[in-house]
């Protein structure tokens, strides 16, 4: 496989709406993985094994590509967090991909003093 890791963590005590986000994320995140291994689920998180889609037979997606939607995937988890790691270093948070979503759209607004 990529070497790439997906963590979804949770805080307890766990709500029915943390398992509604949650089968939502897992749910998106099997629509834009090639491939997709549980490796560990215990009552705190679930940790996947992924590798990018195939954008045609023999030809991975562009990994930057991949890593945008997984950043638009891990911007939409209130109750659970991302995290995505390739080779055990931690490559997107789901606080980061919030932070920078709020960051454009502050710029977008006009803020920013440009």
């Amino acid at each position: 496989m990529s070497g790439y890791r997906v963590r979804l963590v949770w805080d307890l005590p766990v709500t029915p709406e943390t398992y509604q986000e949650l089968g939502f994320l897992v749910h998106q995140l099997s629509m834009i993985t090639g491939r997709m291994v549980k490796e560990l689920a215990d009552g705190e998180g679930l940790v996947f094994e992924v590798e990018p889609p195939v954008a045609a037979p023999g030809v991975p997606m562009d990994e930057d590509e991949w890593l945008d939607l997984l950043e638009e995937l891990a911007s939409k988890a209130r109750r659970v967090k991302i995290i995505v790691e390739r080779d055990g270093v931690p490559v997107l948070s789901s606080g980061d991909a919030a932070r920078a979503r709020l960051c454009g759209e502050y710029l977008e607004a006009g803020g920013g003093g440009r």
